[in-house]
């Protein structure tokens, strides 16, 4: 029965060191082997069936040298180093085999003299400790190079690790911050150091100590070497904290630098005379300068505004004009803001404006607007002048050829009666002698006329007509110039009335030359009043006190575009030197630079076919009472 057990056992024994994951020999004291799984054959490479119960020790050591299990050497050496050692007492050694697997071989004495050999496969547990340990040199090797200083605390306020960036940041010399250190005791190191003895110093320390470890907290700090830095305090999701200083001197010079630079181009857009406004590359408003809103009052912008919404609320304010609100808003967004446009507007407060854009780098656009008000303005005003200067010069060329025309007409008739009278007197009658001598006298005056009109026109464009101041008897004047008419008028068969009342005050005035502007008047209406017609000349005192000399005929009537031209010097409305109407084209300029001279004026209304009406308006100031 107990030999039963005992076979029973032994099966048993046998069943469970197979099963093992780890290679099992079992010797007994005469140093036989007594059980081997096939987890031990495997390992050692030897065949499944060999090595029964009862092979010796030296046996299986002679075959493991031989199949290189103790790697190189000499193989009697390595089964004798097998064979004597004490396997009495446990011990441990590694060994890698040919196939490249590690094991951890331990040897077991047994209490009845005999011992186990066991394989444990460490082949994993070395390659992860490798790379575990690399990981952890690559890691040290990553802290000691990072440009962030970094240390890392458990729960309980102990130093895990940091970097040796860390303790430069902070002021701590690298061998005085060691694991193991607590929270508390690295500030009470940092308060020793120079670096904190003043009052920002002692400030930062102390909110680095009220700093709640479970709390994210950061500050910033310049310290005295002129380093600006970032101390960050984050909480770790296993306890405690990790605290990581970053050089931020770089970054905030780059900043300053950016916002002087930004600050220098705010200053120079608002300095330019020239409205800025800036579209990102989603068309939206990204800046604008004080002189844009200047420029485009009354069109209102925001920044991220889009410039569809611009454009619509311009339309909808008439900004673009007049006309189909659809219509001008495809009109404007149809321009090409890929490339430089450029136009010109008027704006509806009446200011001209150059409007310019042009693509920029990032895809977006910008809009330059200037106000050009001052510039049309003046380029209207040099292009009216221009016209004003090429009808003067035309103007002038016909009053030369017209002057040379009237001038000859009198000097032929001195010429050729002067010559008749020399060569002919002896046969001439007194009769044909007073006639041809009054017909010179006559001429001359006429040429007189014409010079001293002339030299009147070159004193007032010099500015050196200057009136007599007398006491006027306008009335006398009046009766003086038609009389001068007189013969002209009965020769056109025009009717000239006279309306002056005896108590009409006299003028201070130039007298000769009122005489000259009221016949120059009154000469004029009898030249342009048809056969059959008639003039009437009247003076009155106006209500206010201003005396007014009114010329009004039955003539061929003025323009009302001419109204002005015709007080223009060398102006002739009849132009050619075949016209209807004689004369040099400046009694008008003339009569009325005479008149304000005097501080008065003059003015025309005429309708074309009904005649024209001049009247002389002298301020009451002239007038004696």
């Amino acid at each position: 029965m107990n030999g039963a057990i005992a076979a029973a056992t032994d099966l048993d024994l046998a069943a469970i060191v197979e099963a093992l994951p780890v290679g099992i020999t079992v010797f007994d004291s005469m140093n036989r082997i007594v059980i081997m799984n096939s987890t031990f054959r495997h390992a050692m490479g030897l065949d499944p069936r060999s090595f029964p119960p009862g092979i010796t020790l030296s046996h299986l050591a002679a075959a493991l040298a031989l199949r290189g299990v103790f790697g190189p050497g000499d193989r009697e050496a390595q089964i004798q180093a097998v064979l004597t050692t004490d396997r009495s007492r446990p011990g441990r050694i590694r060994r890698q085999t040919y196939a490249g697997r590690s094991y951890d071989i331990y040897n077991t004495p047994r209490h009845d003299g005999g011992f186990i050999i066991s394989m444990v496969d460490v082949t994993e547990m070395l390659a992860a400790r490798a790379d575990a340990e690399g990981a952890m040199a690559q890691t040290a090797t990553a802290l000691a190079t990072l440009r962030i200083g970094l240390a890392v605390f458990n729960p309980l306020g102990t130093l895990l690790l940091s970097n040796p960036r860390f303790a430069e940041l902070v002021a701590l010399p690298p061998e005085r911050l060691v694991s193991g250190m607590s929270y508390q005791a690295m500030l009470d190191l940092m308060q020793t150091r120079e670096e904190y003895s003043g009052h920002d110093g002692t400030a930062f320390i102390a909110s680095l100590r009220a700093a709640q470890p479970d709390r994210s907290w950061t500050t910033r700090r310049l310290r005295d070497n002129g380093q600006l830095i970032d101390v960050m305090i984050d909480p770790l999701p296993a306890g405690g904290r990790a605290i990581t200083v970053s050089d931020i001197t770089p970054l905030a010079r780059a900043e300053d630098e950016a916002r002087r630079r930004a600050d220098l181009l705010d200053s120079v857009l608002n300095a330019v005379p020239h409205g800025i406004c800036v579209y990102g590359p989603d068309r939206r408003v990204t800046m604008f300068n004080h002189t844009y809103i200047d420029v485009m009052q009354g069109a209102p912008l925001q920044i991220g505004d889009h410039l569809q919404d611009v454009i619509r609320r311009r339309v909808e304010s008439r900004e673009y004009g007049p006309g189909e609100p659809g219509d001008i808003y495809d009109h404007q967004m149809s321009f090409d803001i890929s490339r430089p446009q450029s136009r010109r507007r008027v704006r509806p407060n009446g200011s001209a404006i150059d409007v310019r854009t042009a693509p920029l780098p990032d895809g977006g656009h910008i809009s330059v607007v200037t106000d050009i008000s001052a510039l049309v303005q003046a380029e209207t005003q040099a292009r009216h002048a221009r016209d004003v200067a090429e009808t003067a010069n035309k103007a002038k060329s016909r009053f030369l050829a017209t002057m040379s025309h009237e001038l000859r007409t009198p000097l032929n008739a001195i010429i050729g009666f002067s010559d008749t009278l020399m060569r002919d007197s002896k046969r001439q009658s007194p009769a044909e002698i007073a006639d041809y001598s009054a017909q010179i006298n006559a001429a001359g005056k006429q040429l007189l006329v014409l010079i001293d009109t002339i030299l009147d026109v070159a004193r007032i464009e010099s500015g050196r007509f200057e009136p007599a101041v007398d006491r006027t008897d306008v009335a006398q004047v009046v009766r003086t110039a038609v009389r001068q008419v007189y013969s002209a008028a009965q020769a056109a068969e025009v009717t000239l009335t006279v309306e002056v009342p005896d108590d009409l005050p006299r003028l201070r005035a130039d007298e000769r030359r009122m005489l000259q502007a009221v016949s120059q008047l009154l000469s004029n209406a009898v030249k342009f009043t048809p056969e059959g017609g008639s003039v009437t000349v009247s003076a009155t005192v106006a209500d206010d006190g201003a005396l007014r000399i009114r010329v009004a005929d039955t003539g061929i009537g003025v323009a009302e575009v001419d109204l002005d031209r015709v007080f223009e010097p060398f102006i002739q409305l009849d132009e050619g030197l075949s016209r209807r109407y004689g004369g040099s084209g400046l009694g008008l300029y003339i009569a009325r630079a005479i008149v304000e001279a005097q501080g008065g004026s003059i003015r025309l209304a005429s309708t074309p076919g009904q005649g024209t009406t001049a009247e002389i308006q002298l301020p009451a100031r002239c007038v004696i009472r």
